[in-house]
């Protein structure tokens, strides 16, 4: 096993501080019982991951795993009769609203953390959102908060109260206070004497997803919530790895570069690549996945070396394609030597030791503590997929390994999906979000959870996979939704609590689903695929999607390409990179059409300065539309007429221009 270099502790601030202040409220639910039911501790993810509310977990960042780390509390509100454990990762309960002060003594001294404790909250109460800005005014800095109240409930803005908090990190730096104003909080400019974070929580029936800005000494600011500006409107192109070709290595699939960049291809998402028992063994259930991981620090056999996929990774560079790496670390495959050590009592050779390697191969008990387990020599699994077993972020030595497999592979790729990331505490993430920013800001991190909740949008990930529009998408085509429903997809956004500076991929299949075919037919596919390329959201491409690919992780048919829906992907890809109207940041109008046939549904994108119509068509049959006064009849998808009487005729999408139209 090769193992890399860890990131200079300099570059990440002070060494083992647990972080950001975190926001919970008294009573949060762990998500085994948000999913499952009272009683629920997790078959699902390995730990009580809190969807709403403090971690589920408070662990020092960058730890040293072989130190031990005591947790204590300052100061409480009152009534309090908050308790800590004495691990070195604790599992805090706020028990009355209020503010919290814990202390963690480490190896180099102690930090203070903030826990900010609402009082008990609905989950089914609509959730505020906030944005912050800031910028040095004159002889001071000027943070604006930008909260805005879910589009669902009766809050309105006026109801929301905003908090503001400097990062206990950052207290050294700042010399005073803050002083607030409403939405508006201000400090002097010469206050500053080093980089302070400043964070925000909006409040109304329930508190919104923390947002935060750094101030510098030299007057400038910034906002590192943003997602890289990249990634915002990229293209993806999803691979399922093995069936890309009939045979594929890293090699066949660079000589398919060419075609994914003429396609317009932006970024590159391959399914797992590492060394797994199923790319070892391709009989097991779903094929050669890749999400059983067997080696941390090695590409599977079978696809080529780690310098053939470096060499992959540089093609796509060459031909400006990013490469987003599936990052899997909610478990292990049973066959990894430190679960076989763990669970038999196998001795882990040498070679095989890596990042461990002062711990002797034959401590059982050790690499024991890397898993979670239900009882006795009964490991916890992933959900019902007894192959993978999880692994227990409670082990200081566990995070310092994964975040040592983290600084590896981010030297070399451009992002990282985040397989089952709600399985993974959230401090973790917060852990690794502070980590990967301080070497590249530009890093994309893009989270799978199911169920999607907007608390990972709070210092962890910069963009979530749009489950709830992808949900929408196939429930048009399965035909118990109107397509009028699209027009709902950016409320559910809100009305889920992300908050305005977040990113999302727009998806119509992946590897994880029924190919959209096989729910609807080829014409709601391609209208669906043309909402993704529409609304705003960077959208997404799974391999075969264009071609005409029929089974989920079929083979990808280059023999016998649907030629007709490949340029219809062209365009939809071209048409969005050309019209800056259909940037994720230009605004979304539902419009109402006159005369609306079944299966159809048409919104606006983009303001005075340029605006667009554009109508889908999800029926299977062409639809003759009526158009509002100044909407132009030239489809902007292929340059042609679609001109029919008073209207336009639309077969699938149509793009049209509406400058001079009031929509």
């Amino acid at each position: 096993m090769e193992t890399s270099t860890p990131i200079p502790s300099g570059e990440r601030g002070e060494l083992y501080h647990p972080g950001p202040p975190r926001f919970t409220s008294v009573g949060a639910e762990p998500i085994g019982e948000l999913v499952h039911g009272p009683g629920e501790r997790t078959n699902l993810s390995p730990l009580a991951v809190e969807l709403s509310g403090v971690d589920g977990d408070l662990a020092p960042f960058d730890p040293d795993w072989a130190a031990s780390y005591e947790w204590s509390i300052a100061e409480t509100p009152d009534g309090s009769e908050a308790q800590l454990g004495d691990a070195s990762v604790i599992h805090f309960e706020p028990d009355v609203p209020g503010q919290y002060r814990l202390e963690m003594t480490g190896p180099d001294g102690s930090y203070a953390l903030t826990v900010r404790a609402f009082p008990e909250e609905d989950e089914d109460d609509p959730q505020p959102r906030v944005t912050l800005s800031a910028e040095q005014d004159s002889e001071q800095f000027r943070i604006d908060a930008d909260a805005r109240p879910s589009p669902e409930g009766d809050n309105t803005a006026e109801d929301l109260d905003v908090e503001f908090y400097v990062d206990d990190r950052d207290r050294p730096a700042l010399d005073g206070e803050l002083s607030v104003d409403g939405y508006t909080a201000t400090v002097p400019a010469d206050a500053v004497t080093d980089s302070v974070r400043v964070h925000a929580v909006a409040v109304g029936d329930r508190h919104s997803v923390a947002d935060f800005v750094r101030l510098e000494s030299d007057g400038s600011t910034a906002h590192p919530n943003d997602p890289p500006e990249w990634a915002e409107d990229a293209t993806i192109y999803e691979i399922f790895v093995r069936r890309f070709d009939d045979e594929v290595t890293f090699e066949t699939i660079e000589n398919r570069l060419d075609y994914l960049d003429n396609l317009g291809v932006d970024a590159l998402w391959l399914t797992p690549v590492l060394d797994a028992h199923s790319h070892r063994d391709e009989t097991q259930p779903g094929g050669p996945h890749g999400y059983d991981v067997i080696d941390y620090y090695e590409t599977a056999g079978a696809l080529g070396s780690n310098g053939d996929y470096e060499a992959l990774v540089d093609a796509c560079h060459e031909r400006d394609i990013r490469v987003i790496f599936d990052l899997v670390i909610n478990h292990t495959a049973r066959e990894h030597p430190y679960f076989r050590a763990a669970k038999h009592g196998e001795t882990v050779s040498a070679s095989d030791l890596g990042y461990f390697e002062n711990v002797s191969g034959d401590d059982q008990e050790f690499f024991r503590d890397l898993y979670e387990w239900a009882y006795g020599d009964t490991a916890k699994t992933y959900a019902y997929w007894q192959g993978i077993p999880v692994v227990d972020y409670d082990s200081l030595a566990l995070r310092s390994w994964l975040l040592d497999v983290i600084d590896h592979w981010q030297g070399i790729v451009d992002g990282f999906r985040c397989d089952v990331a709600w399985g993974v505490p959230r401090s973790f993430w917060k852990n690794v979000r502070d980590r990967v920013k301080a070497r590249d800001e530009e890093f994309l991190l893009l989270d799978e959870t199911v169920p999607w909740h907007s608390d990972f949008a709070e210092d962890q990930f910069d963009a979530h996979f749009d489950y709830g529009f992808n949900e929408t998408l196939r429930a048009i085509g399965r035909g118990e939704e109107d397509a009028t429903a699209v027009n709902d997809v950016l409320d559910d956004r809100a009305a889920m609590g992300y908050p305005e500076h977040t990113s999302f991929i727009n998806y119509v299949e992946n590897h994880d689903m029924e190919r959209y075919r096989s729910i609807g037919d080829r014409d709601s596919q391609m209208a669906a695929g043309a909402a993704t390329f529409t609304l705003p959201g960077a959208p997404m491409i799974y391999y075969g999607q264009e071609t005409g690919v029929s089974a989920q992780r079929g083979t990808m048919n280059w023999d016998s390409v649907d030629v007709d829906l490949q340029a219809y992907y062209e365009d939809l890809i071209d048409t969005r990179d050309s019209l800056s109207e259909l940037a994720s940041d230009a605004p979304t109008t539902p419009v109402e059409l006159d005369e609306r046939p079944d299966g159809v549904v048409a919104y606006a994108r983009g303001d005075s300065d340029g605006q667009v119509l554009v109508v889908l068509n999800f029926s299977g049959d062409v639809a003759t539309v009526s158009l509002p006064t100044g909407v132009e009849t030239t489809d902007l998808l292929t340059d042609e007429t679609v001109a029919s009487g008073d209207g336009v005729e639309v077969e699938h999408a149509v793009v049209l221009r509406a400058d001079d139209a009031d929509l």
